[in-house]
């Protein structure tokens, strides 16, 4: 593909500016199994948005890093009051890169920069080449960036709002060339950018509206009444450093250029196949009735590694015994002759200590899939001997679903179960009770 007039405009998403606006504006999203998803929903749903009405045929994704950057080395306070994310964020955001390399997109990070740089960098790059750049972002500082080529884009479920020139004046009460003084006289409590102290941000667009840059504000504040005279003057070295603190830079060394971006076609299956783990329902079906090809595709990639085996000797019980008493806990699971717990007959026990990995234990079967042969199976009393302390042991958590059940096949077979046991069943009913099933 060949850039051309009709196609010189480049969308940079502000990756974790999305994330997060995601992340608080859904609450409570997550998967029947527990899987949580809202971050990941919000952020798909920009995109989707975005490919739908825009059609972009240049676009990259721009991320911070954990890396610090050259403002920590101007202020050691910059961005000092924010705690660890939490920590279901960090594993949405797994889902995140994972669902960006399936689409083909362009991620970019630079190490010691942020990604209101690199969005700064590129956009002056790919503004020198000709192109248009729309900037998909919740982030105010990147109103600096706004000129007759750059726009800023901010993306909702039902509609879109273009921030040009004049849209930035009427929103921030400044235009986009004084929006870097505008932060540095106000600060930012979420970066702990100090600005000018007791200085709001109406007062600093008027002063701004008047003298036109911060450094005249400072340069005329003998011509300032009163507590804003006194507030100024005292402020002046916090607004200095606070301006530099919030200034975009503009050279970010890296490779990748406007050119490098271009749209690619999407790996349907495995792309599909993220969103039916995560449930996204709405998503799949779309993705599936566009693509019946990408469809049958995914059933056919290679799932996880997993490992089911039997246990059929007392050496093997023993040796899982021991892994239950080593990990501290066991999810585990009874299969029964019939489903009335009174007179059902325990049938075998499935037990595990690891995702995807778990062992069975046979007891009563008669032969498998309708044969009659006998098959290797230990008597009821000696799995009673070893599993019955492991069970009844309340340092060892047990996980199960319909735990009541277990609990009573269990209790009448010889294995009596701790109190402190959990069902998700129950547990999955406390988190969203109005859920159709649990």
């Amino acid at each position: 593909m060949t850039d051309s007039p009709a196609n010189k405009e480049l969308y940079i998403i502000d990756g974790h500016s999305q994330v997060f606006k995601a992340y608080h504006g859904i609450r409570q999203l997550s998967t029947s199994t527990g899987i949580p998803t809202n971050a990941v929903y919000g952020f798909v749903q920009i995109l989707h948005r975005l490919f739908k009405t825009r059609n972009p045929q240049h676009i990259v994704v721009v991320f911070d890093t954990s890396h610090p950057t050259f403002r920590h080395e101007l202020y050691d306070g910059y961005k000092a009051n924010r705690g660890a994310p939490p920590e279901d964020f960090g594993q949405q955001m797994d889902y995140i890169m994972q669902i960006l390399k399936s689409m083909n997109l362009k991620v970019v990070t630079a190490p010691g920069f942020e990604a209101d740089d690199i969005i700064a960098t590129m956009t002056r790059q790919a503004a020198a080449k000709g192109y248009d750049v729309r900037v998909v972002t919740a982030d105010k500082d990147l109103f600096q960036l706004v000129n007759d080529q750059v726009q800023i884009l901010r993306l909702m479920p039902d509609q879109e709002i273009v921030y040009d020139r004049e849209a930035v004046k009427e929103k921030m009460g400044v235009y986009p060339e004084q929006i870097g003084d505008l932060l540095a006289m106000v600060g930012d409590t979420s970066d702990n950018i100090p600005g000018i102290p007791r200085i709001g941000m109406k007062t600093a667009a008027t002063l701004l509206d008047k003298y036109g840059t911060m450094a005249a504000v400072l340069d005329h504040v003998d011509e300032l009444k009163g507590k804003q005279a006194e507030y100024v003057a005292a402020g002046r070295e916090s607004a200095l450093l606070s301006q530099k603190l919030v200034a975009l830079h503009y050279e970010v060394p890296m490779e990748c250029v406007a050119e490098d971006c271009i749209m690619a076609e999407p790996d349907l299956p495995s792309l599909l196949k993220i969103y039916r783990e995560l449930e996204f329902r709405k998503l799949v079906d779309d993705l599936q009735a566009a693509s019946p090809e990408a469809a049958a595709a995914a059933e056919e990639l290679p799932e996880r590694d997993t490992n089911y085996r039997a246990i059929t000797t007392e050496a093997d019980l023993q040796d899982f015994v021991q892994q239950i008493r080593d990990a501290g806990y066991v999810g585990l699971d009874v299969e029964t002759d019939r489903l009335q717990v009174i007179v059902a007959d325990l049938v075998g026990i499935s037990l595990s200590v690891k995702a995807n990995e778990a062992v069975y234990i046979p007891l009563r079967h008669t032969g498998m899939l309708g044969a009659t042969e006998e098959i290797d199976q230990l008597p009821l009393e000696l799995v009673q001997k070893h599993l019955a302390p492991v069970l009844a042991d309340p340092s060892i958590k047990k996980y199960a679903y319909n735990l009541k059940f277990d609990w009573h096949l269990l209790r009448r077979h010889g294995m009596d179960l701790d109190k402190g046991s959990c069902d998700t069943l129950l547990a999955s009913y406390l988190i969203n009770a109005d859920r159709r099933n649990h």
